[in-house]
């Protein structure tokens, strides 16, 4: 058997590009395309802006490559276009998903650019434009948002405009970057398509589209003597149909810009360079890349959320790792603003998102303010992801992080039994403003009645009892893997600083909600103030277990009936000390706890976890010791106070 390999001489591997006028023309074109560049960066923010400074790049690189000493200046164009199509990428897919917000471009030199998300024309030639730029620029942030399914599904134009070959063709150039042995399946399917071709023109279907095609597959499976051949043709094939007396002047045939971003991508992963031609300049392709790259971020439009889990829960749909998140607090107007800073979402790679802090009776009366973060189907979509595959944890640490998720799962239930108005059974259908949440409803209405939801959150209250039940016999016998310590109450040191940063986000919340509570607390001479403190009866079962909260119960309506003995602190004692944790946060000694009495741990078992419990005291400036107090909780939009429930619930069991 006898294997042919084609052997090309230095001669046949050289392509020279075709002539194109004179220096002097191309130069007073590039002074043109750069006054309409900064012509778009004066004007007023609009969403085609990107789109429209991709072109403006891909102009005027081709233009440079004709001109002398022009290496640098054609990285700098090539850098500026790959970061305008990434930017023009993200405006596309985010409002293809129902999103506006806004896409903030800071390029190199520039001050950073808002762009508003809108409907823009960014279809499958553009997409294939900037994944030919940010391959070249070795941008790997603007290929990781245009290589990604929702942003090819976003490129789709109308049928009768386009012919349907074109998504085939980019899903095959999108999966040399993403899954190369899948490349194979998208070439095949792509070369059936091209055979029903009936609006493209047919030069350049044969000269541009089908040489393209096999490069690309010759590049994802890194065979060098097919992708020297597959380069020679597709290169060949473009001077060809450029050099044609009606488009030797285009300036998009100067360079072989899609054909070049291919080539970067092979000499990256190994393969030889062998062809030699002023279409393809080899500093580009075998590099480094010496350009400036330009830096972009989506920024979320305003949404309210009723506690710092909604914001992560939030975070989590959208598919961000929750390893890395940063937040701080902002006060605007009269309402406390969470700013996350997030990165490393699908086709998001970095984000900021802005989360009003409100209670739910503010929320519902206050039509000026955002929409929720999560509407109740979204809520009870995620309840749904976090208490799924039960099965799939096996082992002590797999079950305390499954643990983790059926909380969350309980959580987002009780948040979605939140969005029930009063005097109603059921979430209205209008609320629903995400699509997740109104395909959940037209799927199965029923789920959004009240008795169901109800039914729901037992049966995930019962698993986690049942969970609670296992990992207690397996504790006793569970050692720390290598390499993780292990906390006093079986949590690994991971799950503890999740939880911490959560706890720490409520914490800063609601000290600052709570403190003039504290203050007038310290002033209440008559008690009338500390009356309006007094648990209502629904507030056991929201605060204490289910096979506590009746002897909770009992044990303080008998102690507010006797009148509490509550001091008040001298008038040195100024300064309030507030710490506030979780119920949940009191099985182990960690930042939160510590600062609560010792009993708490003791009855630990017997709070709901969620609840935020607060913990204070009056001193004077400059010492450590004061009056103390503990027990005040908040109940979903109001304030009740429990001192000492160690003292209460043990008591009440002897």
């Amino acid at each position: 058997m006898h294997m042919m390999i084609s052997i090309m001489s230095k001669t046949d591997r050289q392509i020279v590009r075709h002539e194109a006028g004179t220096e002097s023309r191309w130069q007073s074109s590039l002074e043109q395309t750069i006054q309409l560049r900064r012509v778009i960066l004066e004007r007023p923010p609009q969403p085609s802006d990107a789109m429209d400074l991709l072109d403006c790049d891909l102009r005027s690189a081709a233009v440079i490559s004709r001109l002398p000493d022009s290496t640098s200046r054609l990285y700098e164009s090539i850098a500026l276009g790959a970061g305008a199509a990434a930017a023009a990428a993200l405006i596309r897919t985010r409002e293809y998903a129902g999103y506006t917000g806004d896409v903030l471009l800071t390029e190199p030199d520039h001050p950073t650019r808002t762009i508003p998300v809108g409907k823009t024309g960014f279809g499958y030639p553009e997409w294939m434009n900037g994944f030919a730029l940010a391959s070249c620029a070795r941008d790997f942030e603007a290929l990781s948002i245009l290589c990604t399914p929702i942003c090819l599904k976003a490129c789709e134009q109308d049928p009768g405009r386009i012919d349907p070959f074109w998504g085939l063709l980019c899903a095959t150039l999108a999966s040399v970057v993403t899954a190369p042995t899948t490349c194979r399946q998208f070439a095949q399917d792509a070369d059936k398509a091209l055979g029903t071709a009936r609006i493209v023109d047919h030069e350049l279907l044969e000269q541009g589209i089908r040489p393209l095609l096999a490069l690309a597959l010759a590049v994802a499976e890194t065979s060098q003597v097919d992708f020297t051949n597959k380069l020679h043709a597709s290169l060949e094939a473009h001077r060809q149909y450029f050099s044609q007396p009606d488009r030797q002047f285009e300036q998009e045939g100067f360079l072989a810009f899609r054909i070049l971003g291919l080539a970067a991508i092979a000499v990256d992963r190994g393969l030889a360079l062998e062809i030699d031609s002023g279409y393809l300049p080899e500093s580009l392709v075998v590099g480094p890349f010496t350009g400036k790259r330009s830096l972009f971020s989506y920024y979320y439009p305003d949404r309210c959320v009723f506690s710092a889990q909604e914001a992560h829960w939030f975070l989590d749909l959208e598919g961000y790792p929750r390893a890395g998140r940063k937040h701080k607090l902002i006060e605007q107007c009269e309402y406390l603003v969470a700013r996350y800073e997030v990165q490393g979402a699908p086709g998001l790679p970095h984000a900021i998102a802005d989360f009003v802090v409100l209670d739910s009776a503010i929320f519902h009366d206050a039509q000026r303010m955002p929409p929720a973060a999560l509407d109740a189907g979204e809520l009870l979509y995620l309840a749904e992801i976090f208490a799924g595959g039960s099965e799939s944890f096996h082992g002590l640490e797999q079950q305390q992080e499954y643990r983790h998720l059926l909380a969350d799962a309980i959580a987002c239930t009780d948040a979605a039994l939140g969005r029930v108005p009063e005097e109603r059974t059921v979430i209205p259908p209008e609320s629903l403003h995400s699509k997740t949440g109104r395909t959940l409803y037209q799927q199965e209405p029923g789920r959004f009645r009240l008795d169901r939801m109800q039914a729901y959150r037992q049966t995930l209250e019962q698993a986690l009892q049942e969970l609670d039940r296992k990992l207690a016999e397996q504790k006793s016998d569970s050692q720390p893997s290598p390499g993780q310590t292990q906390t006093r109450g079986g949590e690994s040191d991971g799950a503890m600083n999740e939880a911490c940063q959560v706890a720490e986000f409520s914490s800063e919340i609601i000290r600052s909600q709570v403190l003039p509570i504290l203050e007038q607390i310290a002033v209440d001479d008559n008690d009338e103030y500390i009356a309006q403190l007094q648990p209502t009866a629904a507030d056991y079962a929201r605060v204490f277990t289910a096979g506590t909260a009746t002897k909770a119960r009992q044990a303080y309506e008998e102690a507010w009936r006797r009148g509490f003995r509550v001091p008040r602190p001298n008038r040195a004692q100024t300064e309030i000390h507030c710490h506030v944790s979780p119920a949940g946060m009191f099985t182990t000694d960690n930042p939160l706890s510590r600062y609560f009495p010792g009993g708490y741990r003791s009855i630990a078992a017997m709070l709901n976890p969620h609840c935020v419990w607060v913990a204070w005291k009056y001193v004077q400036p400059g010492e450590a010791s004061g009056l103390s107090f503990d027990g005040l909780v908040w109940v979903e939009d109001h304030w009740a106070w429990f001192p000492k429930p160690y003292r209460y619930l043990r008591a009440k069991e002897q």
